[in-house]
């Protein structure tokens, strides 16, 4: 009978590092499930910088990378080596691309081409790249590779089961899907439609933005220029615009407006670059039955949606957005109710989600199709109170408009709604 072979302290070590690869490919493949399934869980304001096709990139290569290295572990060879790793790729581009495709059910976050992309090209150059480099010298028991590769499809089984079962993630607080109370229902252009009630009490209010706005224009102090981090802007007044210091702009008459006196590139590079920024406002509605809609606040070179690129407006007593995106349908949505009394709106665009507010507490967010805002026009006025063309006059009062890089947080919009000064200003 044959006694067992002795295995020696050099098998042994070498048996021991190759463990390195399965304790490895386990973490890779726990963390890019975590990442992604839960990343739409995580609070917006720590989300909201994370660059997400050169995170797929990373982690298609993590994924692949964990498979291709057991495989190599495992003693592959030649051909082998090649038909197996290839396989783990597939199954790596699958997990990753599947995974993205789970999210859609997710109000916080849609499926992205781009990181559909990123995933499959992670995968495909480190498969290529450890193909080329790799000689396997030190496989790893069997019984180890295959006890990792059965965690791994019971891993991901999990996965797939938690996130069909688990309820969508809402959009930074729970909201009422009120379809019929929003006027305009979801088209090919909007998804994701969430109308917030009013709250019963105010918003606590956080610190306030921390950067410098890009533009700011206090028509309370000036209707002739406003300053910011971008270039400055001189403003021409149209027809019989009433400046009232300390108070803002009053627009009365059919062809008053205020706009830039010339096209605001720095600004709309700066919103274009970054896919972000928002927006607030303070004025006073002469009366609720504005039409057209009446703009309050425009970057747009006329009336129609394709020479539109952002609008906040008035429409009877709902407050009206326009924004432009790629999807060749309706972009318009409104959202009630406005007051004639002295109202802070605002309005934050984050990568395609949008959110509107009205005197500090969100009321609508919806998701934009195939929103991305290098589509947007360039050379384009900023104008304030009617449209460029003079064909949508406002009938009330602006004190200020000003323009932020990035997406404001709830919190932010809470504190820019506690000016007393403006508010009582604009009483006057």
């Amino acid at each position: 009978m044959n006694s067992p072979q002795p295995v020696g302290p050099e098998v042994e070590d070498r048996r021991a590092r190759s463990l390195v690869w399965a304790v490895l490919a386990s973490v890779g493949w726990i963390g890019a499930s975590l990442y992604l399934t839960q990343v739409t869980t995580l609070p917006r304001e720590l989300r909201q910088d994370l660059d997400d096709t050169a995170a797929h990139l990373g982690l298609g290569v993590l994924v692949a990378g964990c498979l291709v290295c057991v495989v190599w572990a495992l003693g592959r060879q030649g051909r082998r080596l090649i038909a197996a790793a290839t396989v783990a790729a597939g199954l790596a581009a699958l997990f990753l691309v599947g995974t993205e495709l789970l999210q859609a059910p997710s109000l916080a976050r849609q499926p992205q081409v781009s990181d559909a992309v990123a995933d499959t090209v992670g995968v495909v150059v480190v498969t290529v790249l450890l193909l080329l480099a790799f000689r396997a010298r030190n496989p790893i028991p069997s019984w180890t590779a295959r006890g990792f590769l059965a965690l791994a499809s019971v891993g991901l089984v999990v996965v797939i089961v938690g996130a069909l079962s688990t309820p969508p993630v809402e959009l930074r607080q729970p909201a009422e899907a009120a379809q019929a109370t929003s006027a305009v229902d979801p088209t090919p252009c909007i998804t994701d439609v969430v109308v917030i009630p009013a709250p019963s009490a105010p918003l606590e209010p956080g610190s306030g933005p921390s950067s410098e706005p890009l533009v700011r224009l206090d028509l309370a102090q000036d209707v002739t220029s406003g300053g910011g981090t971008t270039q400055p802007i001189e403003l021409v007044r149209s027809g019989a615009v009433d400046h009232r210091p300390g108070v803002g702009a009053t627009f009365a008459g059919e062809m008053d407006g205020i706009s830039s006196a010339e096209p605001v590139d720095d600004l709309l590079a700066e919103i274009r670059s970054a896919q972000r920024f928002s927006v607030d406002v303070w004025l006073a509605l002469e009366d609720l039955n504005q039409s057209g809609p009446a703009r309050i606040v425009a970057l747009a070179g006329g009336t129609t949606r394709t020479e539109s690129n952002f609008h906040l407006g008035a429409e009877g007593d709902q407050l009206s957005v326009r924004m432009r995106t790629e999807c060749n349908d309706t972009n318009w949505m409104l959202v009630d109710s406005l007051t004639d009394e002295p109202t802070h709106l605002a309005l934050t665009y984050d990568r395609g989600e949008v959110s509107v507010y009205i005197d500090g507490a969100p009321r609508l967010r919806y998701r934009l199709v195939d929103a991305d805002l290098e589509s947007w026009l360039p050379s384009v006025p900023l104008t304030i109170g009617n449209e460029a063309t003079l064909n949508r006059p406002l009938r009330g009062t602006v004190s200020v408009v000003t323009f932020w890089a990035g997406a404001l947080t709830d919190g932010d919009v809470a504190a820019l709604a506690r000016v007393p000064d403006r508010r009582d200003s604009l009483r006057n």
